[in-house]
């Protein structure tokens, strides 16, 4: 269909944190409900998500700043790049208090 070549970059945010999202199965259900029951059932073959973790209200602005640098360049890279992958992980990274897959 006309999906498969299209990228997808998905920059989402959550209150808590990249172990509460994996100790209550939360990072599982998102990738399957998220990449497998949207993207590849919609024909989506190049698709990339980034979680910015633990941002509430109460999240330091510093924290914050650093995160939307972080976001703007993913895209920035992502778009350069035409959505094919540059190097960046794409599995879930377990030790970052950000999340991709």
């Amino acid at each position: 269909g006309y999906l498969k070549p299209r990228p997808v970059l998905v920059l989402a945010t959550a209150g808590a944190s990249a172990e509460a999202f994996a100790k209550r199965g939360y990072d599982t259900a998102f990738s399957t409900q998220l990449h497998t029951g949207i993207f590849e059932y919609c024909g989506f073959r190049n698709h990339r998500t980034r979680i910015f973790h633990d941002l509430h209200h109460e999240t330091p602005e510093k924290t914050r700043l650093a995160h939307l640098e972080q976001a703007r360049d993913l895209a920035r890279a992502f778009l350069l790049n035409g959505g094919q992958r540059s190097g960046q992980p794409v599995a879930p990274d377990n030790v970052s208090p950000s999340k991709q897959f």
